[in-house]
């Protein structure tokens, strides 16, 4: 199964931490949730694994994703310019 943005979903990490949350993109190589709060679940390919718990709902709203996913980007683009 192919996760996509909204989807509900399990990260597993190595050590065996488990979050859930909604699935919002793969941003900079790493995969970003939204947890049930609203906060940022960052997760890395190469030490977590993602599994699809539930799909999106048809009516959900994809505005506030697509909020997160600029917001992520503006925030990497203004710490790139620090550098």
């Amino acid at each position: 199964m192919k996760i996509k943005q909204g989807d509900k979903v399990l990260a597993t990490w190595t050590d065996g931490l488990q979050l859930v949350g909604w699935y919002i993109d793969l941003l900079l190589g790493f995969h970003i949730l939204k947890d049930e709060e609203g906060g940022r679940i960052v997760c890395n390919p190469d030490s977590c694994t993602l599994e699809k718990i539930e799909e999106r709902e048809p009516s959900k709203d994809a505005n506030s994703d697509q909020s997160i996913i600029e917001d992520d980007r503006s925030s990497s683009e203004e710490e790139t310019e620090d550098m």
